[in-house]
């Protein structure tokens, strides 16, 4: 694990922790590069969303992850009915 931002501070001295605005999206961009990681993750100020970036960095809309996840839980689970 590579950590960026990850001591608490409420005054966000790196900017608003809310990875859905594209400018809050740049330094874990920037680290997945750096690092050559295979993903990123970020998460919002609360910890309750979290945020998947692709290993060129770029970000992935939400849409995306519930595509894979409803693939695999139909894999899982064929027939089954999932609601969106």
């Amino acid at each position: 694990f590579i950590k960026i931002h990850n001591t608490p501070d409420g005054t966000f001295p790196n900017g608003i922790p809310n990875p859905l605005l594209p400018e809050c999206r740049d330094d874990t961009r920037k680290a997945v590069i750096e690092h050559g990681a295979d993903m990123g993750i970020a998460f919002d100020g609360d910890f309750d969303r979290c945020f998947l970036f692709d290993e060129k960095g770029q970000f992935i809309e939400g849409y995306y992850i519930v595509g894979l996840l409803a693939e695999a839980f139909l894999e899982k689970h064929p027939g089954a009915k999932i609601i969106h």
